[in-house]
């Protein structure tokens, strides 16, 4: 069974840190032992590439939202000014058959008078 700890400098072994513990395995205390310095360096070391690696990919992946807005912006300003030369070329195919219409209507007119 564990017991809570609220100070882990308590919860060390005295005669560990004393290198004269005879429990070994079996004492309830930690016995901590330092962090060797070249495992740090290697770990400060891995942590900056991934931090560099995510800060690349956040990159990459804002361009690319970027990019995608951009070409939906262009695609929709496309799609409106096609959509004006069509209307404006059915408008003028429309006007230019009911003046053709008008005129021969016109036409046919003076022929009967």
């Amino acid at each position: 069974e564990f017991s809570p700890v609220t100070d882990f400098r308590e919860a060390r072994c005295r005669d560990f840190d004393e290198d004269v513990c005879s429990r070994g395995g079996f004492c309830n205390f930690l016995h901590v032992k330092p962090v060797p310095p070249a495992l740090i360096r290697s770990l400060e070391e891995e942590s900056e590439v991934d931090r560099r690696r995510e800060e690349d990919d956040r990159r990459d992946r804002e361009r690319e939202e970027r990019r995608a807005r951009k070409r939906e912006r262009r695609e929709r300003r496309e799609r409106k000014r096609s959509r004006k030369s069509s209307r404006k070329s059915s408008r003028s195919r429309s006007r230019s058959r009911s003046r053709s219409r008008s005129v021969t209507s016109d036409d046919s007119r003076s022929d009967r008078d």
